[in-house]
């Protein structure tokens, strides 16, 4: 599973996608696999979510699978278990993913927008999936620091709410920047 922030790199993702998941098989020899025994390959599955479309108004689900053709001549018995063995899922989020019947796109782009708070983030995450949040955040972890983002969100919010309690009391901007960490462009914005 990769988080993919921009679904328009400057080359098709989907061949990178593809890439990806031959090394994945690849990667099985001496392992899953020993010397020719290519009976043995196990199937790879790969999922890219795409979090730069937030600002699009559709969100996408994409499957890419290996597919047999009989081409030419009678149809001869292959086995989908022995040609069947990459499976690419492709994951664009949208703006709004209440617009949509998608549990999948509702919870991903709850756990992974900026674009909510993270109080109604884990309001919804909570309420709505029944997850507890400590646990997501442990498990996005793993997944290009996604939960420590989640956190740095979160502090970054009280941050902000301590610096506006602290210009509502007429502290100076340079005493603000000290205590929060904020920037001063960050401070005068808040004004």
């Amino acid at each position: 599973m990769e988080n993919q922030n921009d679904y328009s790199p400057g080359y098709p993702l989907v061949k990178r996608c593809i890439y990806y998941a031959c090394r994945l098989i690849s990667a099985e020899h001496g392992t899953v696999f020993e010397n020719d025994d290519y009976g043995k390959i196990a199937k790879v599955y790969t999922i890219w979510i795409c979090t730069s479309n937030f600002e699009k108004e559709e969100p996408r689900i994409t499957e890419f699978v290996l597919d047999k053709k009989e081409l030419l001549g009678k149809n001869y018995p292959v086995k989908k278990k022995d040609y069947d063995l990459l499976d690419i899922i492709i994951i664009r989020l949208c703006k709004n993913p209440n617009d949509y019947d998608s549990a999948i796109i509702r919870f991903l782009t709850y756990l992974l927008s900026h674009k909510f708070s993270v109080a109604e983030r884990k309001r919804v995450l909570s309420q709505d999936y029944n997850i507890k949040m400590h646990e997501v955040l442990e498990g996005v972890d793993t997944m290009s620091g996604l939960g420590a983002a989640v956190r740095q969100e979160g502090r970054q919010e009280e941050k902000m709410e301590i610096a506006k309690n602290m210009l509502k009391s007429n502290l100076p901007i340079l005493t603000i920047v000290q205590c929060t960490g904020l920037s001063k462009e960050e401070i005068e914005k808040l004004k």
